[in-house]
């Protein structure tokens, strides 16, 4: 399902709060001409700077981050690459580290959230059964503006209607996980006016709620509108005293006129719950105006106005207050005389009809023999200049009177023409010259830094060099893409980083040229021999593609395996899909889907008309079922919002029995599980940080003992050990791969990679494309001859390996 976001502020300066938009946010749509594949994105950005903010930057990072084809990752990097740039470019003109700061760009596609982070900054994703903060308290970024490479960190995770992500510069002390309760099923404007009471005195968050796609944003309700004010003092008392203001209540039926003051003053209005709208500042800024109403209905008593030969005339527009001194000698006018002078309508026609009169009296005629005789003037010049140049070229007599006989139009039309073609001439070479010295300057130091990379001590120390190397030729390749002279540095660069992190190259290519369906959106994949079975979550619609006998797969229409009404069941969101042998409810091998109500979908691979079955509900419902497995007859169900891992038994064919919990004596928080698997009886939770939970039966009770955040061993140099890869940015799923080598395969979003590990959490490789994928990756599955196989985009990508 495609969302839209709904946008609001909290702003807080003292305690008071703002009508304006906090500087450094700012929220975009795709433009009409973006680049492939940024067509369906929204930005949301948060810029945090250590000084005056250039409102331009967010507009550059918006461009930039809009016009990078490819997956998200690169084109957030790219983004945060350029303005890493503008601020080192700013420091150098400085002289010192002047201008610092964070980025947080949070990028909506589809159902699909990415968070690249960059500098200080946090992004807070409130789902309706978790919180996910990133990044991770205690991990600290490098600022933006302080080094040619940014330290860019990568985030993915999947939202719903209702869901909210939260963008600021630091959260507030008051921000706990427990304060964020029931915050999902809660209005925007709810949601604003509760966070607003919990972040003290100072804060600046953009806070954004997901929304089905087309549904039209909730109208504020009429408790927005503020109780009236207590009346004012009456201006007018036993000695009169000018005022220099005069300030109308908001709901008062009269206008009173209050005590002199140098200006209105806004104070902080608490937030209530008749008050949250999450345009709370316009409402702030009509509180502090004066009250709207039809002047015509407010009658005016003689004893309570003052003197206007006495008192200046004030009117009080918004938070100012203008003062218009009358001349004392002019003469009053009447008010018939002065509703004259003011209407509209017979002041436009009297300036009307004064146009015309002077259009028509301009000396025109004049004016065109005037040019004519001007061009016939520069026509002789020219026709007599071109006769000479030519009788001067041309052997004697070889040009007789007459024979050169050029239209005066002509020759003014190259007199207009000529410089024009100049400039632009001129215009072209100069920024062909510009563009030549910008790439061989970018070549030049990436030249440089690979030098400095070869005569390192040892790879580790390389390392650094070969990165800025890579960073400074893409710059390069934005310029000019693909020169022979960039590519080849590119390729050491890249061979050199891979040798340290211990990276295979394998060379994907389309399951099916221009992608399964247009508007498709691939999450899961199961491979069955020469069949590729692909979710399209977005459409809730499994496409199957069969391998013929040219080697080559195509897509099979007929094949039914859709969300929506099976029988007597009514498919919805499907979650999850698995191959499923006999003996089952089919009496043939079928592909098993699950969505999140807990019903089963056996779609036919000869393409008749799929069937269904639902499951026993466990007791306590289900909360948020996510992914399931097949192993030993018995399907098992992940339930991150349950923290639980429920299995059923195939009686017979068919899953009928009531669930068994997995987890039985111990609670673990599944709540940011993303993916899990099953080894030969082990089950393996990954967590969207990338940490890992282990889990085992004991052969006689029967009973998991697990390990909550099990230790990964990486013996890459620089790479220590631990309960997550250093290199991890934005782990998606995990996929279980049999004997002969019976190995797990962790994708990860943001390296657009997969690491492959022993069951022991040993790693044994990264594997990565070759030539960068239109997306990123979302799916793994292994084929029985061990190709690889990802979902990316619309389509899926198939790579042999050696």
């Amino acid at each position: 399902m495609s969302l839209e976001a709904d946008v609001a502020y909290v702003h807080l300066i003292d305690g008071v709060r703002q009508t304006e938009v906090p500087p450094g946010f700012a929220v975009r749509a795709a433009p009409r001409r973006a680049a492939r594949s940024r067509d369906r994105d929204m930005l949301l950005l948060g810029l945090y700077m250590n000084s005056p903010l250039q409102a331009e930057w967010l507009d550059h990072i918006a461009s930039v981050y809009f016009g990078t084809p490819g997956s998200v990752t690169a084109a957030t990097r790219a983004a945060i690459s350029a303005l890493n740039s503008k601020l080192l470019d700013t420091n150098r003109l400085l002289g010192v580290d002047a201008v610092s700061g964070g980025l947080s760009c949070a990028v909506l596609r589809g159902n699909e959230l990415y968070v690249a982070q960059s500098g200080p900054g946090q992004v807070i994703i409130l789902h309706a059964n978790a919180v996910e903060r990133f990044p991770a308290a205690s991990r600290d970024s490098r600022p933006l503006g302080l080094g040619q490479m940014p330290d860019v960190q990568y985030f993915h995770t999947s939202v719903a209607a209702a869901d909210y992500v939260l963008l600021t510069r630091a959260a507030p002390a008051a921000w706990e996980s427990t304060s964020f309760t029931n915050l999902p099923s809660a209005t925007l404007e709810s949601a604003v006016a509760r966070l607003t009471r919990l972040s003290g005195s100072e804060a600046c968050v953009l806070v954004a709620r997901f929304v089905a796609e087309g549904i039209p944003p909730a109208r504020p309700r009429s408790a927005i509108t503020a109780a009236p004010l207590p009346p004012a003092e009456p201006l007018v008392k036993a000695s009169v005293e000018p005022p220099t203001a005069v300030t109308m209540p908001e709901s008062a039926p009269q206008p009173v006129a209050a005590e002199p003051a140098s200006e209105p003053v806004m104070e902080a209005i608490p937030v209530s719950e008749s008050d949250t709208s999450a345009l709370a500042g316009i409402i702030s800024r009509v509180r502090a105006s004066t009250a709207m109403g039809d002047s015509s209905s407010v009658e005016v008593e003689a004893a309570s106005a003052p003197d206007s030969n006495t008192l200046p005339a004030v009117v009080q527009i918004g938070e100012h207050a203008y003062e218009f001194e009358e001349d004392e000698n002019a003469e009053p006018v009447e008010a018939d005389e002065e509703s004259k002078r003011f209407d509209l309508k017979t002041t436009l026609s009297e300036l009307g009809e004064r146009l015309k009169r002077w259009f028509t009296g301009l000396p025109l005629a004049n004016l065109d023999a005037s040019l004519k005789r001007g061009f016939s003037s520069l026509g002789g010049s020219l026709s007599g200049s071109s006769s000479n140049l030519l009788g001067r070229v041309l052997p004697e007599g070889g040009l007789r009177a007459g024979d050169l006989r050029i239209p005066n139009s002509v020759l003014m039309a190259v007199a207009i023409l000529t410089p024009i073609l100049i400039g632009l001439l001129v215009g072209v070479v100069y920024v062909q010259r510009g563009r030549d010295k910008e790439f061989r300057e970018y070549l030049e130091a990436a030249k440089l830094e690979a030098s400095l990379a070869r005569t390192a001590p040892d790879p580790l120390a390389a390392q650094p060099h070969w990165e800025t190397t890579l960073s400074l030729l893409n710059q390069a390749d934005i310029i000019y893409a693909g020169r022979p002279e960039s590519a080849a540095l590119r390729a050491e660069a890249q061979q050199a980083l891979d040798a340290v992190d211990n990276v295979q190259r394998l060379a994907f290519e389309p399951l099916i040229q221009g992608g399964l369906a247009p508007d498709a959106t691939l999450t899961e994949l199961v491979v069955n021999g020469n069949e590729v079975y692909a979710l399209d979550s977005s459409q809730g619609r499994v496409y199957r593609a069969l391998l013929t006998e040219a080697d080559r797969f195509s897509v099979d229409r007929g094949f039914e395996c859709s969300a929506g009404p099976v029988g007597s069941y009514n498919i919805t969101h499907i979650v999850d899909i698995v191959w499923l042998n006999t003996p089952n409810i089919v009496g043939k091998p079928a592909l098993l889907a699950m969505d999140a109500d807990g019903d089963l979908m056996y779609c036919k691979p000869d393409g008749t008309l799929p069937e269904a079955s639902g499951l026993i509900p466990p007791d306590s419902g289900w909360k948020s079922p996510q992914a399931i497995e097949l192993y030993a007859d018995r399907l098992y169900v992940l339930d991150p919002g349950g923290n639980q891992i429920w299995s059923y038994d195939r009686v017979g064919g068919v899953f009928s029995d009531r669930p068994k919990n997995y987890f039985t004596t111990q609670v673990f928080d599944l709540s940011s599980a993303v993916s899990f698997t099953i080894a030969q009886g082990d089950i393996y939770i990954l967590r969207a940080d990338g940490r890992l939970t282990f889990c085992a039966r004991d052969p006689n009770t029967l009973e998991p003992s697990c390990v909550e955040n099990a230790l990964y061993s990486d013996s890459r140099p620089g790479r220590p050990s631990g309960d997550r890869l250093q290199d991890m940015i934005a782990p998606r799923a995990l996929f279980y791969d049999p004997p002969p080598e019976p190995s797990l395969y962790l994708l990860d979003q943001g390296l657009n990679g997969v690491y492959q590990l022993s069951l022991k959490l040993v790693l044994q490789r990264q594997q990565k494309p070759e030539a960068v994928l239109p997306e990123a990756m979302t799916a793994i599955a292994i084929g029985s001859n061990k190709d690889i196989f990802v979902a990316a985009g619309n389509n899926v990508f198939r790579a042999q390996r050696p």
